[in-house]
């Protein structure tokens, strides 16, 4: 609820949505699509109603994103559609969707022959939510910088969705390095060098004279 003619979330409200967003950050909660959809009651013009609804449900979604919400909540302004002039209109309705899954079956198969473990919770298999993958280890290993990958509902092709990241080429590496005489000196990393167009892309392996080469 909000008091007439403001989108400020009131005192008493912002404690339970951060809750809220907080147990969305859970790491065995999935990325669950959020509809915040603001409304007004019938004071004013259509207009300012309109960006009155908007601003209300802006201002709850840059609370429950702080608060740790894993995906972007879709604004939707109603404005005074349907409203009367009483004080329950003045609110933004919060709707949490369906986890649909985007994972290629295909290249999460293949995955596994790459020789990677599958990267979601799963009690039954010994993988709990926020506990180390079996490839976590030589992802660490090889991959400067690199966290601890974890078992958790995300967009990697290992676990829910179908974005494949650079820890999912560490299993290659070591079977590069182990076939031809070379483990430990292969690492993945930004692209050196004019063959690199933009994050993400990888150049030519170059030689290094200290440390490993970049692939």
């Amino acid at each position: 609820m909000f008091d007439m003619g403001s989108s400020k979330v009131r005192g008493a409200d912002k404690p339970k949505i951060e809750k809220f967003g907080q147990t969305l950050a859970r790491p065995e909660i999935p990325a669950f699509p959020i509809t915040l959809t603001g409304h007004s009651s019938s004071e004013g013009t259509d207009e300012s109603n309109s960006a009155l609804a908007s601003d209300r449900a802006l201002s709850v979604s840059n609370i429950l994103v702080p608060a740790g919400a894993k995906s972007q909540p879709e604004i939707v302004s109603l404005g005074e559609a349907g409203a009367t002039a009483t004080p329950e209109w003045r609110r933004v309705d919060i709707s949490v969707g369906a986890l649909k899954n985007s994972q290629e079956t295909v290249l999460h198969e293949f995955g596994h022959m790459f020789g990677l473990g599958d990267e979601y919770p799963n009690a039954g298999a010994g993988r709990s939510a926020g506990t180390p993958v079996a490839h976590s280890a030589l992802a660490q290993a090889l991959i400067p910088g690199q966290q601890a990958i974890v078992a958790t509902d995300s967009d990697n092709i290992m676990s829910g969705g179908e974005t494949i990241r650079p820890h999912h080429y560490v299993t290659f590496l070591e079977v590069l390095g182990t076939m031809t005489g070379t483990t430990g000196q292969w690492a993945i990393g930004p692209g050196l060098g004019p063959a690199s167009s933009g994050p993400g892309d990888f150049n030519v392996p170059t030689p290094k004279p200290n440390g490993p080469q970049a692939a």
